[in-house]
């Protein structure tokens, strides 16, 4: 009963989702520095989509993989941006904090996202370490009052505009060094001596309801808030950037779908040079491709339901987390770019479906590990298990 419930649920969310786009078509044209206007994101979050990421005991949906990737699916159908919101929330802020998270920390944390409409994220990438996150330089010291946290951090998706954040630091020795595996702390900046302070706000290229930026990090969180990884920091976050990454699969499929839905549609109601589109063999090609990304991204998905549950430690499925990803944003950035030829000059804009796709998919092969390097491990991967037989 509950699992009809929840679909019947997703399912309404996405109609309200569509709706508050219909009425407000300029939302995903207009580059918001800040992120999405908070009236209108408070009207997204009004539904509770968030409550599918938090464990029942906590009074969410359950947290089941098929659920949240269900989500993210029709949530990108709508909206590629508002679905990697919530994605980001998901799987890189509550998940960690439910697996990994205290008991007074998680009790506090869950009541605030059901009950306040809030949004988490998480802080990786600096400024002088994109890929080689490892080598981060924030640090963190222990005192009596707590973790004292300082350093840099950028390109964290809602920057400025999430309540919560997961922060990676690594330990300041007493030599003044840094100690080689890291941790992460949730900080709340509504919390006195939490703020984070946003330096810059960036100039997006696409996403333009999802703020990023530089961030100052100067804060002091109690004790409470630092994860609890089972093993070490490293292997912690490497669950966490697994899980996410195989989650991706539900919001790719929500994506090619809406391409390949888009590309049908024009193709039926185009007519060149006294036939329809659909009478050219290149553009039946460009179809047919879309239809078979699609077949694939759903076996990507029936895979992940499988096996991204939080009760999964993940840190050992690089290879097939990374495949993943490279091979699912890969094609999400094709489907987009066929859609746009397909719709020629008049897909050329921002302010229509395929321009806007095209820009927006286009980060998906950079963040989270640049495909070029998720490539690169894939093979190095292999070669060591071709080695050991």
């Amino acid at each position: 009963m509950r699992q009809c419930e929840t679909e019947t649920f997703i399912r309404e969310f996405q109609q309200e989702l569509r709706n508050i786009l219909a009425e407000n078509p300029e939302i995903e044209t207009v580059n918001h520095l800040q992120g999405l206007p908070r009236y209108l994101l408070n009207k997204i979050l009004v539904p509770e989509p968030l409550s599918i990421f938090i464990p029942s005991e906590y009074g969410g949906r359950g947290d089941k993989p098929i659920h949240c990737l269900s989500l993210l699916e029709a949530t990108a159908y709508e909206s590629i941006a508002v679905a990697l919101m919530i994605g980001i929330t998901g799987s890189l802020f509550l998940e960690p904090v439910a697996k990994y998270g205290r008991e007074e920390a998680k009790a506090h944390v869950f009541k605030s996202f059901l009950n306040n409409k809030s949004l988490g994220g998480l802080m990786i990438t600096e400024p002088d370490f994109g890929t080689d996150a490892l080598s981060m330089r924030t640090s963190f010291s222990e005192s009596d009052k707590g973790y004292s946290l300082k350093g840099s951090k950028h390109w964290g998706g809602l920057t400025g505009l999430a309540d919560f954040w997961l922060v990676t630091a690594r330990k300041e020795k007493e030599s003044g060094k840094l100690k080689r595996d890291i941790d992460l702390f949730i900080v709340e900046k509504s919390q006195p001596g939490q703020k984070i302070d946003v330096e810059e706000y960036y100039h997006k290229l696409g996403l333009f309801l999802i703020p990023y930026g530089l961030n100052k990090i100067d804060v002091t969180v109690p004790t409470t808030s630092k994860l609890i990884p089972q093993t070490s920091g490293v292997k912690l976050m490497m669950d966490l950037l697994h899980r996410s990454r195989l989650r991706l699969s539900g919001i790719g499929l929500g994506f090619i779908k809406r391409m390949l839905d888009e590309a049908v549609k024009h193709c039926q109601q185009r007519y060149v040079g006294g036939k329809s589109l659909l009478g050219y063999d290149q553009v039946q090609h460009r179809l047919s491709q879309l239809q078979a990304w699609y077949t694939i991204n759903s076996a990507m998905c029936h895979y992940a339901a499988r096996v991204s549950g939080v009760n999964n430690n993940l840190a050992l499925f690089g290879m097939q987390a990374n495949a993943t990803k490279a091979v699912l944003t890969d094609m999400m950035q094709s489907a987009a770019q066929s859609l746009l030829q397909l719709t020629g000059a008049k897909g050329y804009r921002r302010d229509h479906i395929a321009g806007r796709a095209v820009a927006d998919s286009r980060p998906f092969q950079i963040f989270e590990g640049s495909n070029d390097v998720m490539y690169s491990q894939i093979a190095d991967t292999i070669l060591k298990e071709m080695e050991k037989q």
